[in-house]
């Protein structure tokens, strides 16, 4: 659904001139490839998880075990974190993700009321988990950074007896995004990302304004002030990527907080 140009457009093509050399940062998905893998067989060895870059780490997995059990755990460190995971017969279980799984508001999130989740265990006094014997298995995170909803997946390996585990790599973004997803097909720069959560899956990018935020009209341009394709339901706007040709659009919006403009990149 295309919408009435009623933005002043002198203004929005002197907007596009000047907007076509901005560097682009936020909302891409940052990947870290942990070269090499780190495996860890040693009862009581572990691999933290510093993702906001502090001084402290935000989860932790580690191998224990005793005589008769071995058991591989991710343990939740901070109170703004969260793990996709589940309770079976009251055990806290880590749900596992596979290739391409969307990891986002549609997954069930546990936090500190349960800080330690069972990805395998061959103990007598727990369930088994999803991960034994796992190969390129993914774990879900979320956490909240200056009230930004993160998304991240962790992919990892683990024996078939529970003995050790294996870290490979991981990835994270201030959106949705898949298991396994290492770049965004999309760069976005938006001047006050408070006011917006951005989402990028299954083709579509998603743009959904706070609660405090309005949007009454938009307007959807390329670098030819031609306008594209573009849906507003409810304060959420929805672009098909597949019907953008390359290269930077703006998107403007009004709302009761005055125009908004979101610049985006499309690879």
């Amino acid at each position: 659904m295309k919408t009435k140009n009623k933005f002043p457009f002198t203004k929005v093509l002197l907007i596009l001139l000047y907007s076509s050399s901005v560097l682009f940062s936020y909302a891409q998905i940052i990947y870290v490839d942990i070269d090499p893998d780190t495996t860890i067989s040693v009862n009581g060895g572990f691999f933290n998880f510093n993702l906001i870059n502090d001084d402290s780490a935000e989860y932790q997995i580690i191998r224990a075990g005793g005589s008769r059990d071995n058991y591989v755990e991710l343990k939740i460190l901070q109170d703004s974190c969260y793990l996709s995971a589940f309770l079976c017969e009251g055990f806290p279980i880590a749900h596992k993700f596979f290739l391409n799984d969307t990891i986002g508001v549609g997954n069930y999130w546990w936090w500190l009321d349960y800080p330690q989740y069972t990805l395998a265990s061959i103990a007598y006094f727990c369930l088994p988990g999803e991960f034994v014997g796992a190969r390129d298995a993914y774990l879900g995170l979320k956490w909240f950074n200056n009230e930004i909803a993160y998304y991240g997946w962790v992919r990892v390996d683990v024996a078939d007896d529970a003995n050790w585990f294996t870290v490979k790599d991981y990835a994270f973004a201030p959106s949705m995004l898949l298991a396994g997803q290492q770049s965004s097909t999309y760069l976005i720069d938006i001047k006050d990302h408070n006011l917006f959560l951005v989402s990028d899956y299954d083709n579509f990018i998603h743009v959904k304004s706070r609660e405090n935020l309005k949007i009454s009209e938009v307007l959807f341009l390329n670098l030819l002030a031609q306008e594209q394709p573009v849906k507003l339901n409810n304060c959420e706007i929805i672009i098909d990527k597949q019907q953008l040709s390359p290269g930077l659009h703006l998107l403007y919006l009004k709302t009761n907080k005055g125009v908004q403009v979101l610049k985006i990149l499309i690879k």
